[in-house]
């Protein structure tokens, strides 16, 4: 999955039905999200100046290379601000929890 992210012609939203996949450069902002899981993964080589407000276990001053990650993040705040300086992020966002998904099959 990373791998078709880090290609030269690379999506920047993808959805699942329980997720939203999304590159995340610079800036952004997301909304209606408190108390979903999210999940981060470094594209490229090198992510640096990563700073968040909203997240339970902030971004701020984190260095990550090819490998690191950040899984199983919560929203803590609507809405919520991810930054980074240099690099870009794969941010995996669950939007229907498990319970959710169990409960639409029955």
């Amino acid at each position: 999955l990373i791998l078709l992210f880090e290609r030269e012609k690379t999506p920047t939203l993808w959805y699942t039905s329980r997720e939203v996949i999304q590159v995340v450069e610079g800036t952004h902002v997301i909304s209606d999200c408190q108390g979903q899981t999210v999940s981060f993964f470094p594209l490229g080589d090198i992510v640096t100046g990563m700073s968040s407000r909203g997240l339970k276990w902030p971004l701020d001053g984190l260095e990550w290379r090819r490998g690191d990650m950040g899984i199983s993040n919560m929203f803590s705040e609507d809405p919520c601000t991810i930054s980074v300086n240099r690099g870009r992020l794969l941010m995996i966002r669950t939007i229907v929890e498990e319970a959710d998904a169990r409960e639409n099959k029955t």
